[in-house]
């Protein structure tokens, strides 16, 4: 995973969830933190890229969780779908009601959670990509093979 390919795959699990109108800036900030840069343990081998726990109530993609409760995905595109249930269920449909759910500390246990994500949402903010430059024309049957997957991994 790196930060262009987040960016390919939040746009394109978004179209699933057309209530979610959240850009891709704080949810890739939130999983560049919360993975360390695509590089923890969760991450890698479990596919975790926000530090979700298994959720009891909401709809989840989850196919499990580690003794610590974190949630176990089978792919990285499912934890971002994950992530879009956990959106909708907190009905955090925009920017800012993620921002002030981030800035109350309702994500993440860390007192200081909300100053490291946007630190990384400073930095980042300047690298997000044209998404459409990925998806359109040439491309299309890459998306489609990613829809595909997508389908495919959202199957039980």
């Amino acid at each position: 995973m790196n930060k262009t390919l987040f960016q390919v795959y939040f746009w394109l699990v978004g179209r699933f969830f057309p209530k979610v109108k959240v850009s891709v800036l704080w949810p890739l900030a939130i999983s560049v933190h919360e993975s360390a840069n695509f590089t923890s343990n969760v991450a890698v081998r479990y596919n975790n890229l926000f530090g979700m726990n298994k959720p009891q109530v909401r709809s989840t993609a989850a196919t499990g969780k580690l003794p610590n409760g974190l949630a176990v995905f089978r792919s990285k595109l499912d934890s971002i779908r994950d992530f879009f249930y956990f959106l909708e269920a907190r009905e955090l449909t925009d920017d800012a009601k993620l921002i002030a759910f981030v800035q109350a500390g309702r994500y993440g246990a860390d007192a200081r959670h909300y100053a490291k994500v946007a630190a990384h949402a400073a930095l980042l903010s300047s690298h997000l990509v044209d998404v459409s430059k990925y998806v359109t024309g040439s491309l299309f049957l890459g998306v489609g093979g990613v829809v595909a997957a997508f389908a495919f991994t959202s199957q039980k």
